[in-house]
């Protein structure tokens, strides 16, 4: 029993301390662990300060190193240049123009009558051809007086014959006249020369007499004078008019014309055997283009700008001969115009004109501002330096020149401006597109 007893207390205490170790580590626990965290924030803190200080220094090191090593390097300027290309430009001159009439007529009568007919066609904006009737006048009065008119010719023929009948009579009894009495001037009165004369002229006006009043018949009817449009009507059926009234005002069709400016430095080099090429837009993406034929450059300038003034005939504005060039540009295409929508040029429409230059053999085209003072441009040769080439201007348009000069192959134009520039300098090239250097460039 004893045994049993101390048996039994042992396990007790065992147990006893085995709670107490327990209950000691759940306290203890908490608190290593919140330690353990601490130190190891401070850990990563620290480590990563110190790779941050040392990330920066390497950074300052290499920029240091590369500021270095650019101040010992040479700099060398990037500009940029266009190839320069000699050649034949033929220069185009664009300006604009309105259209205008080259004929118009007022139409008037020269005879006075009253109206009974009047073509029903002959309206305004109709189109007439040469020869149609206008209108006619009541032509019995002119018929009666070109019947009064032939039979006094007729009696002016009969009298001038029983005349030259008395004359030959006349003319036997003469023979036998004694010859101191044959003078000329008895032999003129006896042969009755006088009076044969004044038949002679009787008979000459009452023919003019006639042919006047066969006129004034053939005026009654008016005409077209030529192929052309009625613009203005100023007539009635059954009107009385007078000569001199105004019956009609008539466009000529046939041709239009354009007054058109040029710069006078355009015209010493203007082509004036080449057509003009005329372009109507009809909306954005559509534009018609015609010819047209320099006539003359007129007597004086313009009052405004003092530019010179040139004539420029258009044929077949209307196209009723399918005369001329006809073409319509849809966007970059071009193809022909339709006979649905035929490229009509109208008075008064706003044309825009293209003038050929003589050619300008050996040639470069430059913009204005590459030019510099002395007539002189940057270029930049074949060893990449700048140099300077003394051009001499051939022509200056709006917005090109063309020069020549003394450039060798490889020559780029400089097209930047420079605040410094030195010839000799070393630059390196970056190169544009080439201008738009057609055989035909507009200036």
């Amino acid at each position: 029993m004893t045994k049993f007893s101390r048996t039994n207390n042992k396990n007790t205490s065992s147990q006893l301390d085995l709670l107490k170790q327990r209950s000691l580590m759940k306290s203890t626990l908490p608190i290593i662990i919140l330690i353990i965290a601490v130190l190891g924030s401070y850990f990563i803190y620290h480590s990563g300060k110190s790779n941050l200080l040392l990330s920066t220094k390497v950074s300052e090191t290499k920029k240091l190193n590369d500021v270095t090593k650019s101040k010992n390097q040479k700099k060398i300027r990037i500009v940029n240049t266009q190839l320069i290309t000699v050649k034949t430009h033929i220069p185009l001159w664009q300006t604009t123009g309105v259209v205008k009439p080259a004929q118009t007529l007022n139409l008037k009568a020269e005879v006075a009558g009253v109206i009974n007919k009047v073509n029903p066609d002959a309206i305004p904006g109709a189109l007439i051809h040469q020869g149609e009737t206008l209108l006619t006048l009541n032509s019995e009065n002119f018929q009666y007086a070109l019947i009064n008119k032939k039979s006094a010719l007729i009696q002016a023929q009969s009298t001038l014959s029983i005349e030259k009948g008395n004359q030959v009579l006349a003319l036997e009894a003469f023979a036998f006249m004694p010859d101191d009495m044959q003078t000329e001037q008895e032999k003129s009165l006896v042969l009755r020369e006088p009076q044969i004369a004044s038949a002679i002229a009787k008979v000459m006006s009452n023919q003019a007499s006639v042919d006047k009043a066969k006129a004034d018949l053939a005026k009654t009817e008016i005409t077209m004078p030529f192929t052309g449009k009625i613009q203005k009507r100023n007539i009635s059926l059954g009107a009385s008019i007078n000569a001199n009234s105004s019956l009609y005002q008539i466009l000529n069709i046939e041709q239009f014309w354009l007054e058109v400016k040029i710069p006078r430095q355009f015209f010493t080099i203007l082509d004036k055997k080449q057509p003009v090429l005329l372009t109507h837009q009809q909306n954005r993406n559509i534009k018609h283009t015609r010819l047209g034929n320099i006539l003359t450059s007129l007597t004086s300038l313009d009052s405004r700008d003092r530019q010179i003034q040139l004539l420029v005939s258009i044929d077949d504005p209307l196209l009723l001969n399918k005369r001329g060039l006809i073409k319509a540009t849809l966007g970059t295409e071009t193809q022909a115009t339709s006979n649905n929508s035929p490229n009509l040029i109208f008075i008064n429409d706003f044309l825009f004109l293209s003038l050929h230059g003589k050619p300008l053999e050996n040639t470069v085209q430059i913009k204005p501002h590459w030019l510099i003072a002395n007539d002189y441009i940057w270029v930049v040769d074949q060893k990449n330096t700048l140099q300077q080439r003394k051009v001499e201007v051939v022509f200056q348009g709006k917005k090109y020149l063309f020069v020549r000069g003394n450039f060798f192959e490889g020559d780029h134009a400089l097209t930047d401006k420079l605040s410094i520039a030195v010839s000799g300098m070393k630059v390196k090239k970056r190169s544009l597109k080439s201008l738009s250097l057609k055989d035909k460039d507009n200036v």
